[in-house]
């Protein structure tokens, strides 16, 4: 037997500090009358009206009122511990570190592309288990086998090229590693994310575990077969790595090794894939789950606040119609002790059934977010709402339609949720959540604000800040929307311009940079155990002075950065003659 709201026990002491010195006051007041008047005088004046009789009603009426306030602390006891299972593969995801990942013949770059599939990957195989091993001379593990996937992705968005103590590529050190890893373990795959490029291939003792202990390899080639230079920085000005000679050193996607390394342990190859081709990979990694793998457990209760409940109904009922007991009562006070009851019965009780419920509702839609089933938990939290809106289950709501993949619905329960909860940490999640759902919609100056006012709340979000970057990124990358002419009066339309005037330079433009997802939404913080979310406020412009100053000067540059080629672009169009609008 447990208390869920033990809290409310507080409630007990002074209740009975009230009814005992009503109980002391009203017989001392008796006994007074009663010396006053004498007891005959007392029965002529009051007949059928003993003092037994009154201090019953009041301790009838403190034992209701006790058990009001047990019902409040809700006593349950634990049926049974409920273990979740799921099937469940053992991944070791390994990025190659090295230097020609940063080779820009992918958008942006080789190595964020191969982080964003890798998060990718990751979100395509819930309850999976994962480890990242980031390799280039070296290999080592930076995040062991783990079923929070949210810590996963934090490791590789945070990785970058050059973070090995050893630069070069080895793929026989990655092997050997991750092959022993797996024989420890029993069961497993790799998935290796690289460009192919190497200086080392005695790797045959090392695969050969793999084939011989059933691990397959997948590998993601990640670059082009012209290939390009590996970008340097000297001096503050790009260039790039050149041999001995002066000539530039051209990096470029070998898939010999990797084609190798899947044939010979029947796993897959895929080269530079797309979002469909990630998720038919996620398809084909699933087919190597293992069942029952246990994912937590949690146990069922059953509550025995409706019995409380009951009694203390059952006991304002005896204090209600205890005066009819007594000789010569009154019908009118059946009237009024039964009116009495059904007034109190009726704004009582729905207020306490009512809210138990959302409370059960929203633990079950807990529980179904646990288990990964999405439209289950958003059924819940929706009939939560119907009686109570809060934040918190705005909030919950909002990430369950995003594993749906519901962006566009999300958006008005996050902002919901981002004005509404009180916790800076919560409402900092609520912006970030925000912002990915913008993004998985392609409204990527929605989603930089979003990651701004992410980072205003809690300026230690390192996931907003990556994501701010990348989304920047991103958006300068995209080309400008076509600009449609603007109507020309009689007089305009006889100056000179220039001619087709208004139509984009094709000198110069990029192509389409390769759209990129962001990670998914964080998961609630309910997650684990049974906790409620935080309640939570409004953001106020003070939020601003938290703001650490490195990150504050930082943003400051960006939106200064932004301003100046907004204002480039407004001079470039009005000397070519061409109308602009934009908003400031």
């Amino acid at each position: 037997m447990e208390f869920e709201q033990i809290h409310f026990l507080w409630l007990i002491p002074p209740v009975a500090i009230l009814f005992f010195l009503w109980y002391y006051s009203y017989r001392r007041q008796w006994l007074q009358f009663q010396n006053y008047f004498g007891r005959k005088n007392r029965e002529r004046l009051i007949p059928g009206i003993t003092l037994n009789q009154k201090l019953t009603r009041i301790t009838l009426l403190f034992i209701s009122v006790t058990f009001l306030c047990i019902a409040l602390v809700n006593p349950r006891a634990g049926l049974e511990r409920t273990e979740i299972t799921s099937e469940s593969v053992n991944v070791l995801l390994a990025i190659d570190m090295s230097y020609s990942m940063t080779v820009e013949d992918r958008r942006p770059n080789r190595i964020e592309l191969a982080k964003q599939r890798a998060v990718e990957l990751i979100d395509q195989l819930p309850g999976s288990r994962f480890a990242f091993i980031p390799f280039a001379g070296v290999a080592e593990f930076h995040s062991p086998l783990t079923t929070d996937r949210e810590a996963v992705k934090a490791a590789i968005r945070s990785s970058t090229a050059g973070m090995m103590p050893v630069q070069g590529t080895s793929f026989p050190q990655l092997l050997e590693l991750s092959g022993q890893y797996l024989v420890e373990k029993g069961s497993g795959l790799l998935v290796i994310i690289s460009d192919g490029e190497t200086h080392d291939d005695q790797y045959s003792a090392a695969l050969q575990k793999f084939s011989d202990g059933n691990f397959p390899i997948f590998t993601i080639g990640i670059g082009t077969d012209d290939g390009a230079g590996i970008p340097v920085v000297e001096n503050a000005r790009k260039d790039f790595r050149r041999d001995d000679d002066g000539r530039i050193i051209i990096s470029r996607l070998e898939t010999d090794h990797l084609r190798e390394f899947s044939n010979q342990t029947g796993g897959i190859k895929l080269l530079n894939p797309s979002h469909s081709e990630i998720n038919q990979l996620a398809t084909e990694i699933s087919g190597f789950a293992q069942t029952g793998v246990s994912q937590g457990s949690f146990t069922v209760y059953r509550n025995y606040h409706s019995l409380f409940i009951g009694l203390s109904i059952l006991f304002l009922l005896f204090y209600l119609v205890w005066p009819l007991l007594r000789k010569n009562a009154k019908p009118t006070l059946v009237k009024t002790g039964g009116a009495t009851l059904i007034v109190i019965l009726v704004l009582c009780c729905p207020s306490v059934v009512f809210s138990q419920s959302n409370a059960e509702l929203k633990r079950e839609g807990n529980r179904e977010y646990i288990n990964e089933n999405y439209r289950t938990a958003e059924q819940k939290y929706r009939q939560a709402l119907e009686s109570e809106s809060r934040a918190d289950v705005m909030y919950n709501l909002g990430n369950s339609l995003y594993q749906q993949g519901e962006y566009k619905q999300a958006l008005p329960y996050f902002q919901d949720a981002a004005e509404n909860l009180e916790s800076s940490e919560l409402r900092s999640m609520a912006h970030y959540n925000l912002g990915n759902a913008l993004f998985e919609l392609n409204q990527y100056e929605g989603a930089l604000n979003a990651f701004r006012n992410s980072l205003i709340e809690n300026p230690q979000n390192a996931k907003a800040r990556n994501n701010f970057l990348f989304t920047k990124q991103l958006a300068e990358a995209q080309p400008p929307p076509p600009q449609e002419e603007s109507p020309q009066s009689e007089d305009e339309s006889d100056r000179d311009s220039p001619q087709d005037e208004g139509a984009p330079d094709e000198e110069g433009m990029d192509d389409h940079a390769e759209e990129d997802s962001l990670a998914e939404s964080d998961s609630y913080e309910e997650q684990e155990g049974e906790q409620d979310p935080a309640e939570l406020g409004d953001v106020s412009e003070e939020n601003f002075s938290e703001l650490g100053e490195d990150l504050l000067e930082q943003l400051l540059r960006i939106a200064e950065e932004d301003d100046r080629q907004s204002r480039r672009k407004i001079n470039e169009n009005q000397r070519t003659g061409s109308r602009t609008s934009k908003d400031w």
